[in-house]
């Protein structure tokens, strides 16, 4: 019972913390022509629910909760896929709903709790819609290219905490507006034997916000992540069948200095960085 801060006594739970969901899944689909295909797909998943044991009495007296309850996120789905040009293009994509109930986030504040609990801060939803392109130029050049949109925000605050402050309307942390990647690939036979190759690729994230709070309050409140693109470049040659090869490669190709990771979590709000430009070889 006197586990961990002595000044603040620990208090056990008779709770198991059990929950039970039911998830369904159904789709339909119909095909419009022979390189053309119109679908329609539900599904449903969830998280479970626990409890947040020996938090302290003064923790739960200020509004961290006991326990948690599941939360389900539904996705109400449409989208295509399609070849054309004799099958050297690929073109697929999908717009799709997301309603999110009991929306499950952990919270540190030391207005509440010096330790991290869980909690249902209410419901929310995502808007969004992705599409993806696959075209053999040549025999030899490719190119690939795919990205999203998601239009995400809290719906409803039941989460009443005057120290944790969130409101409806909010966009969802760690959810940018915006991602794309593509990548243009050439390769061709080197002799008999070899094939060689050279790549170019690069991966775009949007902005997004550490955390869902609104207030900054002792140095724990959200930051927004600026968006950020990293490239690569490889060159290589391999022996067909994937016997050997050898690959010499750039990672980070222009050197890009980006956030990918902020703890608002912590006392020192640690930001984690990408890694610094790589020259390689792979054998």
């Amino acid at each position: 019972q006197y586990a961990g801060y002595f000044w603040n006594p620990k208090l056990p739970s008779f709770s198991t913390g059990g929950s039970n969901k039911w998830n369904a899944k159904a789709g339909v689909n119909f095909k419009a022509s022979n390189t053309l295909l119109f679908y329609a797909s539900f599904g449903q998943g969830f998280r479970d629910g626990g409890i947040n044991a020996s938090l302290g009495a003064s923790c739960y007296s200020r509004g961290a909760p006991a326990s948690y309850q599941p939360d389900t996120l539904n996705s109400y789905e449409i989208g295509w896929k399609s070849t054309d040009l004799q099958g050297r293009l690929t073109w697929n994509g999908a717009l799709y709903y997301m309603p999110w109930k009991n929306y499950q986030a952990a919270v540190f504040d030391l207005s509440i709790c010096p330790s991290t609990f869980n909690a249902n801060l209410g419901n929310a939803r995502v808007y969004g819609a992705e599409s993806n392109i696959d075209y053999r130029v040549t025999q030899n050049f490719t190119l690939q290219a795919s990205a999203s949109y998601n239009d995400s925000e809290l719906t409803s605050n039941t989460f009443y905490n005057a120290n944790y402050i969130v409101n409806p309307g909010e966009r969802l942390p760690y959810i940018a507006y915006f991602n794309f990647s593509a990548n243009a690939r050439y390769q061709r036979p080197w002799g008999d034997r070899y094939k060689v190759y050279a790549q170019y690729d690069i991966a775009h994230k949007g902005d997004m916000w550490s955390d869902l709070r609104i207030v900054d309050r002792h140095g724990f409140g959200r930051s927004l992540q600026p968006g950020y693109s990293i490239s690569n470049l490889r060159f290589g040659i391999k022996m067909p069948g994937e016997h050997w090869q050898v690959e010499t490669y750039i990672s980070n190709l222009f050197n890009k200095d980006a956030i990918i990771f902020t703890n608002t979590g912590n006392y020192d709000h640690c930001e984690t960085t990408n890694e610094p430009r790589v020259f390689g070889l792979k054998v």
